[in-house]
């Protein structure tokens, strides 16, 4: 059964899925159930660099449009490091 995630299949922009983890690749075939879902997926992989890592993810938000639907997904002790680097 599909996850919508309160959204509507079909909305005329797709919810956006920005997914984040400490390798360099994600599960491929994850990322494509995402696809065929309809979202519009976004991989990002830390290098390392809380600066670098900040940046990209700053310049990703700022191709949002205004009212703009979105999601971050990554694994929880990533996502405990990554609220200390946002936070920064």
């Amino acid at each position: 059964m599909p996850l919508n995630f309160s959204w509507t299949p079909g909305e005329k922009k797709a919810l956006r899925l920005f997914v984040s983890a400490e390798d360099t690749e994600f599960d491929p075939a994850t990322l494509q159930h995402w696809k065929d879902e309809g979202f519009h997926v976004t991989f990002l992989s830390y290098n390392g660099d809380p600066a670098e890592y900040r940046t990209t993810l700053a310049k990703m938000g700022d191709k949002l449009d205004l009212g703009e639907k979105w999601a971050l997904i990554g694994q929880l002790p990533f996502l405990m490091v990554l609220t200390r680097l946002t936070n920064e």
